[in-house]
């Protein structure tokens, strides 16, 4: 049994818009945590362990929008592709008619 997979411009748009989302919501919460506490002997470590998550929020967020940047570029292309190939055997067409 073989089945065809069809990828449509909605899906695609579907998984940007959703990274967009993803990406959005990851440096939402790195702005959001806290720059200062009173954690007594462990602060330190503490604001350590925030800003490396910060850090990591901020390379996810950055990954997240490039995977959102090529899946809108992916559907740019498609749809380019497709105007090129109709446009080529629209100029076929014609000139079949008129050759």
């Amino acid at each position: 049994m073989s089945t065809d997979l069809r990828i449509t411009f909605d899906l695609l748009g579907n998984m940007a818009t959703k990274y967009g989302y993803i990406a959005e919501d990851a440096e939402t919460c790195g702005r959001a945590a806290p720059t200062e506490l009173d954690g007594g002997i462990a602060q330190a470590t503490i604001l350590d362990l925030i800003r490396s998550q910060n850090e990591d929020l901020g390379l996810f967020a950055s990954r997240a929008r490039r995977i959102e940047d090529n899946l809108r570029a992916l559907i740019v292309a498609q749809l380019e592709t497709e105007e090129n190939v109709a446009g080529a055997f629209e100029t076929l067409k014609q000139e079949l008619q008129h050759g």
